[in-house]
């Protein structure tokens, strides 16, 4: 008969349990799914993303602290739309502000966020469909490629009429004939 375990190793198998379905929450809020295997038992299946993410993170666990720090300061924290100047942001990583999944986190705050990221950021077309989703005014962060690119410029017209002004010449020649 297996000895009982103590107060103290309940509790940490509580807390690991509780980690872990909080864990499990969070991906499966980011659309990861659970399955059933061969054998009857639940898995989670992850999106291609998070399983990129999750590599991200494995390789380089300090980057990966200091975005999630930030991620939850800006979460926390911020009031109106100060992003710029936020304590919380200063920070001089070219790797974090190229990141599109803390663009992404950023953006769901403020979409107007775009504005602050790198050009190759600005030029991720998922990254800006995001935003100009949310504020089609946000177009005019974009680059001119996005800007001249029909897909971006319907979401962020569809949002908001107004974002007609940022879009390229070539595609308001066409909106106008």
């Amino acid at each position: 008969m297996p000895k009982p375990l103590s107060q103290a190793e309940i509790e940490k198998i509580a807390e690991i349990e509780k980690s872990r379905a909080i864990s499990d929450a969070g991906l499966l809020k980011e659309a990861a799914e659970f399955n059933i295997d061969e054998k009857g038992e639940k898995e989670l299946e992850l999106t291609k993303e998070q399983k990129e993410r999750i590599k991200a993170q494995a390789e380089n666990p300090e980057l990966w602290a200091i975005k999630q720090e930030i991620i939850d300061a800006v979460e926390n924290s911020i009031q109106g739309d100060d992003f710029a100047s936020n304590e919380a942001l200063a920070v001089d990583n070219p790797k974090l502000w190229n990141d599109p999944y803390f663009a992404n986190n950023a953006i769901k705050i403020n979409p107007n966020y775009l504005e602050y990221f790198s050009p190759e950021i600005r030029s991720d077309k998922d990254v800006v469909l995001n935003a100009v989703r949310e504020d089609g005014l946000t177009l005019k962060f974009t680059s001119p490629g996005l800007q001249d690119n029909e897909d971006v410029v319907i979401a962020a017209v569809e949002q908001n009429y107004e974002a007609y002004q940022y879009c390229s010449e070539r595609l308001k020649g066409e909106y106008d004939s």
